[in-house]
């Protein structure tokens, strides 16, 4: 028995591996994984599979992002006295990571919980998690818990969350624009996640006045204030990247409920 993977994709344990040539796998009790960048003959046990040239050889290399390829300069560079602004992380006085002493308790109480067995949890998230994290987000008081019209869908990090809201509000949800709103300045990686989902247009909205030093809410409402209907809109709820400003604080403090009102 031969089983021949036309898309050389393997989804293993959560991690997802491509082999840049052809992949086949042999039937038997011990079955080979064979790749080849070349057109051969590859044996395997007592048959013979041809693997020809990569399927990937004309798959053109994307400009690096920004921030990225930051760090990777950062880590090439010998200067002694060199600082990393790229990521915004928390760094030692060394440069190195910091882990919050909270995360290290959290972490040995989970190691010490019996009830914490490492299973898969349910399709939305860890039920517990979620509930607790969208409560803190919208308030324990809010009208939409209280009704019933908000829950939490766990993902992983912030970039794998917005690609489920991305692929859920372009697939699932119907009479959407496809028009997704991103800050300027932001983070860009957001308009290639919209994208990939199907979005058809990425437009910018004003956020930070750069000669003043603070968030432009005005051009900020100017510009949504003629988004189309239904359109989708990515606000960072706080710690704005690359700002690190706070847009609930000045719209609780600076902006009428009738400038709000979109």
């Amino acid at each position: 028995m031969t089983l021949m993977i036309m898309l050389p994709l393997l989804l293993c344990f959560g991690f997802l591996v491509m082999f840049f040539g052809q992949v086949a796998l042999v039937g038997g009790l011990q079955p080979s994984l064979l790749v080849s960048e070349d057109k051969q003959k590859l044996p395997a046990g007592n048959q013979t599979v041809t693997a020809s040239s990569s399927w990937f050889a004309d798959v053109p290399a994307l400009s690096p992002i920004e921030v990225f390829q930051l760090s990777v300069t950062y880590n090439a560079d010998p200067n002694p006295n060199k600082v990393n602004l790229g990521a915004g992380v928390y760094r030692t006085e060394e440069g190195k990571p910091w882990i919050l002493p909270v995360v290290k308790e959290a972490v040995k109480l989970l190691s010490a919980d019996p009830a914490v067995n490492f299973e898969y949890v349910p399709m939305l998230g860890l039920e517990a998690f979620t509930t607790a994290a969208t409560r803190l987000l919208l308030g324990a008081d809010s009208p939409a818990l209280r009704d019933g019209r908000a829950f939490g869908v766990q993902g992983i990090a912030g970039t794998g969350s917005l690609r489920i809201a991305a692929d859920f509000l372009a697939t699932v949800v119907p009479n959407l624009t496809k028009v997704a709103y991103i800050s300027r300045p932001g983070w860009d990686n957001h308009r290639l996640l919209f994208t990939r989902a199907g979005f058809t247009e990425i437009r910018e909205y004003r956020y930070w006045h750069a000669a003043e030093c603070a968030l432009d809410i005005a051009g900020m409402l100017e510009d949504l204030g003629g988004a189309p209907e239904r359109s989708a809109v990515i606000f960072h709820a706080c710690a704005h990247n690359p700002t690190v400003s706070s847009v609930a604080s000045a719209f609780s403090t600076s902006c009428s409920p009738e400038a709000t009102e979109r």
